[in-house]
């Protein structure tokens, strides 16, 4: 914004100068503004508007993964290329040639970037479903096997009863810590998931000890093989936010640099440029 503001006002002094003087000189270089230096400096400011606007668009979908913000996403890259040939086909010097080459170089990396989020997002998506699903098959074993033999009366049915609950309320307090820590990776859900993990283990340990008949072991494996799975899609989604939090820092990082090139290269030449 500074930089614009410093453009504005060497372009507003050259005008000036052209008219109160009348020099052909400074006809020339007014002529020059209004074709050249100020569409260039106007391509530059779309360039720049839509480069956050990309940016925005990537960390609106990487909340909430839409068609509208992929759609958006989509049309600002559009400007970025069409303000940047604008641009290119202004410039006379291969020190401004270069300086378009390196922001070029600069946003592509910025675009494979932002792909790489878009697809990792969406695998994100698809394997928090997955995890979502798979504690629910882990839930109906207790509720639809094991709590059903319960009823129909078996030895140490209270025991059972006591550890068949705390199995459910850990195994729904493990999840909820997941979900909690997948989109906000605070301390006390990433400390609260292992220790409602430990929970359920404890509790199917007790269970193993209690008096059981072989429909009860039977459904018992069921639930491990079943939480067993629901335990490593848990530890995926958890690493996976991680990866996913490292990459958008990564992401914003890339941004900023190739707005640094338009700010504090290629802006800077244009004044150089203007002021001659």
């Amino acid at each position: 914004m500074k930089n614009s503001i410093i453009f504005i006002l060497i372009l507003l002094g050259v005008g000036l100068g052209a008219f109160f003087f009348g020099s052909s000189k400074g006809a020339e270089k007014a002529k020059s503004l209004l074709e050249k230096e100020l569409p260039m400096e106007q391509a530059l400011r779309e360039v720049e508007v839509s480069i956050w606007e990309t940016s925005n668009a990537v960390f609106y979908y990487m909340l909430y993964p839409s068609r509208t913000s992929l759609e958006e996403y989509r049309h600002q890259l559009t400007d970025v290329t069409e303000f940047m040939t604008r641009y290119k086909n202004l410039i006379e010097t291969d020190e401004e040639k270069a300086l378009a080459d390196k922001f070029d170089i600069s946003w592509n990396q910025v675009v494979s970037k932002a792909e790489a989020l878009f697809q990792a997002r969406n695998e994100f998506q698809e394997t928090h479903e997955k995890t979502w699903d798979m504690v629910h098959e882990a839930d109906d074993v207790l509720n639809y096997k094991l709590e059903p033999s319960l009823i129909s009366g078996s030895l140490d049915l209270l025991a059972k009863q006591r550890v068949v609950r705390e199995l459910e309320v850990s195994v729904w307090e493990a999840i909820s810590a997941t979900n909690y820590y997948v989109y906000r990776q605070f301390d006390k859900p990433k400390l609260e998931y292992p220790a409602q993990i430990d929970d359920v283990a404890e509790f199917i340990g007790i269970y193993k000890n209690l008096t059981l008949v072989d429909s009860e072991k039977s459904d018992l494996a069921v639930f491990e093989a079943t939480w067993g799975k629901a335990v490593y899609l848990m530890n995926q989604l958890h690493g996976d936010a991680e990866k996913l939090a490292e990459d958008q820092v990564v992401f914003w990082e890339a941004v900023h640099k190739a707005d640094d090139i338009i700010d504090f290269e290629i802006r800077p030449h244009l004044a150089q440029r203007i002021s001659r």
